[in-house]
């Protein structure tokens, strides 16, 4: 029950902004026009945690143990090269998210790039669902812009969340999604695409 009464308020304040987001200013046949021909992500300080990729990075390089211990406990923002890291990682998720998003809305001729601003990036860490969070979290606008660097449309803030098995189930959960492929740092990529192709379509 704890954990129901620690997610639900930040789910519903999410639910609530998306809710209330302004309509977009292109009409969606004016957004037919449209190709998508590519999908770039800015925003390497947005990144909090990110277990999946951070042992992604260890496994990587041979690292002292000082530096693993800073990655291991400080924000990824704080280390440059993990955070290069997360954001490379994250432009390849959404790469391949945005476009089949958005098939069904760019089906034109004309070239246009979208741009993904991160603001927040943060999956916890077992320690943290053990005893204060158990919410990933992705917050972001999208640019669309065209092929001489003009912006056509420029999305509100977008956030979404992912609940997460916290307390002393942690420590197995985040073993099962990592044997699964079941990351939550691209299930957030997903619901991002997906809450971006919902603003595209409101009326």
């Amino acid at each position: 029950m704890r954990l129901q009464f620690l997610i639900w308020p930040i789910l519903l304040v999410i639910l609530a902004a998306c809710a209330s987001l302004p309509a977009p200013s292109i009409s969606l046949a004016d957004l037919g026009q449209f190709r998508l021909a590519g999908v770039e992500v800015k925003g390497a300080q947005a990144f909090g945690s990110w277990p999946a990729e951070e042992e992604a990075y260890l496994a990587a390089h041979a690292l002292d143990q000082d530096t693993i211990n800073r990655i291991k406990t400080r924000p990824i923002r704080e280390e440059p090269a993990m955070a290069s890291f997360a954001l490379a990682r994250a432009s390849s998720l959404f790469q391949q998210e945005m476009p089949s998003a958005t098939a069904s809305i760019f089906t034109g001729q004309k070239p246009v790039k979208i741009v993904v601003d991160l603001r927040r990036f943060d999956v916890p860490s077992v320690a943290r669902r053990i005893f204060t969070d158990q919410v990933a979290t992705l917050s972001g606008r999208v640019l669309l812009v065209d092929q001489h660097g003009v912006t056509l449309l420029d999305s509100p803030d977008l956030n979404v969340a992912i609940p997460l098995l916290g307390g002393l189930s942690s420590p197995v959960a985040s073993a099962m999604e990592a044997s699964s492929g079941n990351d939550p740092g691209a299930g957030l990529v997903r619901k991002f695409a997906e809450a971006y192709r919902g603003w595209l379509l409101q009326k």
